[in-house]
């Protein structure tokens, strides 16, 4: 149809658009306050998602691979760096149109950052956004739907609403059928 058609080209820069714009800049501390396994660790990731956007998908797979396995040995299997490579691994397979692999990955990076994080923050919330969009390309919209409701509270619980954030959700929500 029409609709999902719209959604199919979007859909990964909306992810991106979450993981780079809407997400808390959670890694933006001073370089000079980073431990050398942090500055490592966002070497790999960097270099991971650079290689993707340039094509070289499967070592950009390989690498964002290996900065998830350093971030659970230097970070902890419950760490923030170790759920962003979750996110990122996710964003590769939904760009691939590997949805059971990009699933897996946004679930684990979302069961991590409730316990990092808890319910109610941003970057929770981007993580949402982006298993919502695997779901929408399935077609399965309710459950889309219902992840990015979640969301969408989120957002809506802030002291401050993210209007813009809000605004993208609802127009995805608005492409869903369900």
């Amino acid at each position: 149809s029409m609709k999902r058609t719209l959604l199919c080209p979007q859909s990964f820069f909306l992810c991106l658009f979450f993981l780079l714009a809407v997400s808390p800049l959670i890694f933006a501390e001073d370089e000079l306050l980073k431990t050398s396994e942090e500055r490592k660790w966002d070497k790999m990731n960097r270099e991971a998602v650079i290689m993707f956007v340039e094509g070289d998908k499967q070592s950009a797979i390989y690498h964002m691979n290996a900065a998830l396995d350093y971030a659970a040995e230097n970070f902890g299997e419950e760490s923030l760096r170790r759920a962003k490579a979750l996110n990122n691994l996710g964003n590769f397979y939904l760009q691939l149109g590997k949805y059971p692999e990009a699933s897996g990955y946004y679930e684990e990076a979302i069961r991590v950052e409730k316990i990092v994080l808890g319910d109610n923050d941003p970057f929770l919330a981007g993580t949402l956004f982006n298993l919502a969009m695997v779901h929408a390309m399935q077609k399965n919209d309710k459950k889309a739907k219902g992840l990015l409701q979640g969301a969408l509270d989120i957002y809506h619980r802030k002291e401050k609403p993210d209007k813009d954030a809000i605004q993208k959700i609802e127009a995805v929500m608005g492409q869903l059928k369900a």
